[in-house]
C-alpha cells in the first residue's frame, strides 16, 4: 500500500473542497485532495447561487426578490440551523466571507464568471424558462440581454436529443414577454454533418473534435441573419468556447449567447474543469481515489485509506477537511440508516439525529415544497468540527464544509455555492488555528 504524508487532507473535489485546498496552499501548507470523481459540481447547471428568495411565490417570478443581501438576512432570520450561521451573526459578515471565498476561487482576472453580489439575475435555460442566480459563466443568455433586443436567432441542431428548438421557442417567448422583454425569436436549423442523435454533452465533444468543420458550415448561414443576439444550445466545449464565440460573433455581427442546461450539463463540466485547473496551478496534490476507511487514535484521526482501480493508498495528515458532499456526490448514504460515508458520522435533520427512518417521512406531498431530506447532513460545533447526538466533538482534527453540512435546502433557498465556497474557506482557516 502506498504511503502519503501531508499537512492537510481535503476529502472532496467540488466547490467546498477546492476552496479549502486553495486556502491551505495560500497559507503555505502542504495539502492533498482525495476525490473519486468530479462530484456534484460537474453534475450541476454551472450557475452559482448565493441566496435566493425563500418567500417567493413560484408562479409569480415578476415579484421574486433579487436583492442578495435582503435574501441573505431573511434566510438567517428564518433558519437558525443554516450553515451561514457558522460564518457570522449578520448578513453583512456572511456576505463578506462569501465575497472573499469567491474572489479566491474565481478571481475577476480569470474572466470565468459574470454576475455580482448585489442581485440575482434571470438566466435562460434549454427549456426556455430561466434560473435566478448570482453568478454564471461568461456569455450566457440573461433577461438583461433581451430588454434592448428586438430580434434574436436560435441556432438549432436537430440532431440533439435533449434540446428541442420549437419547444424552447414557445416557452422562451412566453416568459420573455411576461418579463417585459419583447424579443422576437427566429430558428435557424443547422446541419453539423452528423447522422446520429447526440446529447448536448456528446455534441460538445463532437464540436471540440470538429471545430473548424462546424464553423465553416455555420459561416454562410450566419451572414444572412440580422439579429442583435445569436442564441446557442448548451453545447460549447470549455477548451474552445471563447474561440467559437468570437468566430460566431465575427460571422454574424450579433452578440452570441449560450443557454444554461439542466444537470448534468456542459457548463457543469466546464466548471469542474476550471476547478481542476485551479488546483493544479496552485500545486495541490490531487489523488483520484475513493476514501474507504480511516485510522484514529482516540479522538484524533491519523490517516485515511483510499483506493482506485490501480492503487491502494494510506494518506497521513495532521488535519482533515470533510467536503465530500451530500447524497449526489456520495458524502451521505443510506444503507439501512443514514450515515456519513467515510467516518460514520451521525446525520441530522436540523438538530435531530436521523438514524433508521423511512425516506418517505422526510418528503412531503407538495412537490414544490422544501423536503427535509434535502437538508440532511452533518452537524458541527461553531468551529466546524462534526459533533454527535451528545453535542460533543467526534474527532478533534476533523472539520466539515459544503453540502455535507446540515440545515440548508439548496434547491429551495438557493445558497449552494455560497455555502460551499465560504464554509470551505472558513473550515481551512479554523483548522489552521488548531
Amino acid at each position: 500500500m502506498k504511503k502519503i504524508e501531508t499537512e492537510i487532507l481535503v476529502l472532496g473535489g467540488g466547490l467546498a473542497g477546492t476552496a479549502s485546498a486553495l486556502s491551505a496552499r495560500k497559507s503555505g501548507n502542504r495539502v492533498a485532495l482525495v476525490c473519486k470523481d468530479g462530484g456534484a459540481s460537474a453534475m450541476s447547471s454551472g450557475a452559482l447561487d448565493i441566496a435566493g428568495d425563500i418567500l417567493a411565490i413560484t408562479s409569480k417570478p415578476e415579484h421574486w426578490r433579487t436583492d442578495i443581501a435582503e435574501n441573505l438576512e431573511e434566510i438567517l432570520i428564518r433558519n437558525p440551523e443554516h450553515p451561514y450561521h457558522l460564518l457570522g451573526d449578520s448578513g453583512e459578515k456572511v456576505l463578506s466571507q462569501i465575497k472573499t471565498a469567491f474572489e479566491m476561487v474565481f478571481p475577476s482576472s480569470a474572466g470565468f464568471l459574470q454576475g455580482d453580489f448585489a442581485r440575482n439575475q434571470k438566466v435562460f435555460n434549454q427549456m426556455g424558462t430561466f434560473k435566478l442566480t448570482a453568478f454564471f459563466q461568461q456569455h450566457m443568455l440573461t433577461l438583461d440581454d433581451l430588454l434592448n433586443a428586438e430580434h434574436a436567432t436560435l441556432i438549432n441542431f436537430p440532431e440533439l436529443n435533449d434540446f428541442d428548438g420549437e419547444f424552447f421557442k414557445k416557452n422562451f417567448e412566453y416568459w420573455s414577454s411576461r418579463l417585459d422583454a419583447k424579443t422576437r425569436l427566429s430558428i435557424l436549423n443547422a446541419n453539423p454533418g452528423i447522422n446520429s442523435s447526440l446529447s448536448c454533452l456528446e455534441f460538445a465533444k463532437f464540436i471540440e473534435q470538429n471545430t473548424e468543420q462546424i464553423l465553416e458550415k455555420l459561416d454562410a448561414n450566419l451572414k444572412k441573419i440580422s439579429s442583435q443576439i445569436l442564441v446557442l444550445p448548451p453545447v460549447l466545449p470549455g477548451r474552445k468556447r471563447l474561440q467559437i464565440l468570437e468566430n460566431l460573433k465575427q460571422a454574424s455581427g450579433a452578440n452570441v449567447r449560450e443557454l444554461l442546461a439542466l444537470p448534468p450539463s456542459v457548463a457543469g463540466k466546464r466548471l469542474q474543469d476550471y476547478l481542476e485547473d485551479s488546483l493544479k496551478f496552485a500545486g495541490v496534490e490531487k489523488l483520484w481515489a475513493k476514501a474507504v476507511s480511516f485510522k484514529c487514535d482516540g479522538k484524533k484521526i491519523i490517516s485515511v485509506q483510499a483506493q482506485n482501480r490501480f492503487d491502494q493508498m494510506e494518506i497521513f495528515a495532521h488535519k482533515f477537511i470533510l467536503a465530500s458532499g451530500s447524497f449526489l456526490a456520495g458524502g451521505l448514504t443510506k444503507l439501512g440508516e443514514f450515515k456519513e460515508s467515510i467516518f460514520g458520522l451521525e446525520v441530522f435533520s436540523n438538530s435531530h439525529p436521523i438514524g433508521k427512518i423511512f425516506t418517505e417521512k422526510l418528503t412531503g406531498l407538495n412537490i414544490s415544497a422544501p423536503h427535509p431530506v434535502f437538508s440532511l447532513g452533518v452537524k458541527t460545533s461553531s468551529d466546524q468540527r462534526p459533533i454527535g447526538s451528545d453535542a460533543r466533538i467526534v474527532f478533534e482534527n476533523l472539520f466539515a464544509a459544503g453540502s455535507i453540512l446540515s440545515g440548508a435546502n439548496y434547491i429551495f433557498d438557493g445558497t449552494g455555492a455560497g455555502v460551499a465556497l465560504a464554509t470551505g474557506l472558513s473550515a481551512e482557516e479554523k483548522a489552521s488555528k488548531l
